[in-house]
């Protein structure tokens, strides 16, 4: 999702700008995404919640762009691509916003593939179908 990103020469300040025509597959815009760290970052002990204290803010600048201040230096880089559970997953913001030990029950992202609710049987079955939404990076894959 992000397009590009900076950091101070000391890094403690780093910012971050989206790519443009991102949306969800409920049709929302890509916005909010400093709740979903948020979010995050209260449930992962690996990464998160060092993250968090490391920072001293977390901040949106406008829906394209946020801003990480941290008091003391962290790998945010590698926090943010981390793969350990729960990963730091985009959610639009009004799921965001729910309460980090609430589970949550839709499966709305912003990549390529849908899920498909309907046709989900735990254990069993679980259908994608393409995003005909989906906006790709420009440069090509690796």
């Amino acid at each position: 999702m992000v397009e590009s990103w900076s950091a101070s020469d000391d890094r403690l300040t780093w910012d971050f700008r989206l790519r443009d025509h991102l949306a969800f597959h409920d049709g929302q815009k890509v916005r909010g995404v400093v709740a979903s760290l948020k979010r995050w970052a209260v449930r992962n002990d690996s990464y998160g919640q060092p993250f968090l204290a490391a920072s001293s803010a977390i901040e949106a600048i406008d829906d394209a762009q946020f801003k990480v201040v941290l008091k003391t230096p962290f790998p945010v880089l590698d926090a943010f691509a981390t793969l350990t559970s729960p990963t730091p997953f985009i959610l639009p913001e009004r799921i965001a916003l729910t309460n980090p030990f609430t589970q949550i029950k839709e499966a709305v992202g912003s990549g390529p593939f849908k899920m498909v609710m309907e046709e989900w049987r735990p254990g069993h079955q679980v259908v994608f179908v393409k995003n005909p939404d989906y906006a790709p990076r420009a440069e090509p894959a690796v």
